[in-house]
């Protein structure tokens, strides 16, 4: 299997396209319990949406803030097929 099909595949499983290399610091959310994710889980040195850089972690890829709300959502909800 090729590696664009791979990736196509692996954007269908987890039900979000592409997402840009991009990454997002704690002060460009306002949720509390998102805040301390990207706290917990940081690992890059500067901010893409508000330009913060840091010698310190302060950040992280965006890729991983959408599935962390993702998984989130599907913890507290779930699809009317499988509400019963």
């Amino acid at each position: 299997m090729g590696v664009a099909k791979r990736l196509m595949e692996e954007y269908e499983s987890r039900e979000f396209g592409e997402v840009p290399n991009k990454f997002v610091c704690e002060q460009c959310v306002g949720d509390e319990g998102l805040k301390q994710f990207i706290h917990t889980h940081s690992n890059h040195y500067s901010c893409s949406y508000c330009r913060r850089k840091s010698k310190t972690k302060i950040s992280v890829p965006l890729e991983d803030f959408i599935d962390h709300i993702q998984q989130s959502l599907r913890a507290e909800y779930t699809t009317p097929e499988d509400s019963g």
